[in-house]
């Protein structure tokens, strides 16, 4: 029973661990990034499929990234793939955000990845095994 309770903690808490960690490492990239930007007006010139996850060799998600191009506040004609998902037609305007000692690390303003499923799954999971571990640990006694 011993050996339940400590599949369920590492079962369940192990990867929930890691989602939370990644979620929140994430949340606070995203956030420095956001501190530092500037913003202008830009243009989505194309699309450009990225993949986001590879099991074993081979593609499992597909995500669709928008082709900007910007001027920058220093007046440097800038072209980039955006740095979240992002889904335009081309030629549509959109405002942009660049890191300005990196403006290849550009996105439309209000796109993000979708960290905070990442944390509140890994926050699930972690509830999920302690209970579980609880539970178990609770009818051995």
């Amino acid at each position: 029973m011993y050996g339940l309770a400590g599949m369920c903690l590492v079962v369940l808490i192990g990867p929930s661990l890691y989602f939370f960690v990644r979620g929140w490492t994430g949340i606070r990239r995203d956030r420095q990034f956001a501190a530092v930007a500037q913003r202008v007006p830009g243009k989505v010139i194309g699309n450009k499929w990225r993949l986001r996850l590879k099991l074993g060799g081979r593609p499992v998600e597909a995500v669709d990234y928008s082709i900007l191009e910007f001027v920058t506040i220093e007046g440097v004609s800038t072209q980039t793939v955006s740095r979240a998902p992002h889904q335009a037609e081309p030629g549509t305007e959109v405002e942009v955000e660049y890191d300005p000692s990196d403006p290849a690390s550009a996105r439309p303003v209000g796109t993000f990845h979708p960290y905070k499923w990442d944390v509140g799954l890994g926050l699930l999971g972690i509830a999920v095994g302690v209970f579980c571990s609880v539970f178990v640990l609770a009818n051995l006694l």
